[in-house]
This record gives structure tokens, sequence and C-alpha cells, in this order.
């Protein structure tokens, strides 16, 4: 029953569209798009050695997984929400 109702959330967060100034898109394109100007309009600020933290990416218990900010933009990732504690860290490391 459990992996039955995490496919339909799967399938239903990956048919969702988001609206932009350039019409509809896959959540996925936008995430991507959303990290990289805010990336490149932080050089553009702050400078060619500026970087931002951002969540790389997460799952839910590993069956439902997500890409946030792209690779080409992430010097320094984010991905710990959990407790700090031992249990903590061994969530956290269930979820990478």
């Amino acid at each position: 029953m459990a992996l039955h109702h995490s496919k339909r959330v799967r399938e239903t967060v990956e048919t969702l569209i988001v609206g932009s100034y350039k019409g509809f898109v896959h959540p996925n394109r936008y995430v991507e798009m959303y990290y990289r100007d805010f990336f490149y309009y932080t050089r553009q600020r702050r400078g060619k050695h500026a970087l931002i933290m951002a969540r790389p990416y997460d799952s839910v218990f590993g069956i439902i997984q997500h890409a946030f900010a792209p690779r080409d933009v992430v010097f320094s990732g984010w991905v710990g929400d959990q407790e700090s504690t031992f249990t903590g860290l061994k969530h956290a490391l269930h979820n990478m």
C-alpha cells in the first residue's frame, strides 16, 4: 500500500506545471532556472568568487527523490534539516 501511494505521489508531483514569464514549465526545469538565475545574479553583484548555499538534493525515506539546485551552481550545499544528534545525522545520511 505504501509503495503504491508513494508512486502516485511521485506521478502527481511530476505532472505539475509552473507558470513563469516564459510560459509553463516543468517544476524540475523551473528549479534549475531559479537556482542558476540566483547564482549568476549573486556573482554579478558580489564578484566572480561569490557562492550560494542551496539544497542540491533531498529524498523522503529513500522513496521520493528530488534534485534541487543543479551541480554547476552548487559549490556549497545544505541538506540537513534533521536534529543535531547522532540520530539526526543517521537520518540525514539516509536522505542522501
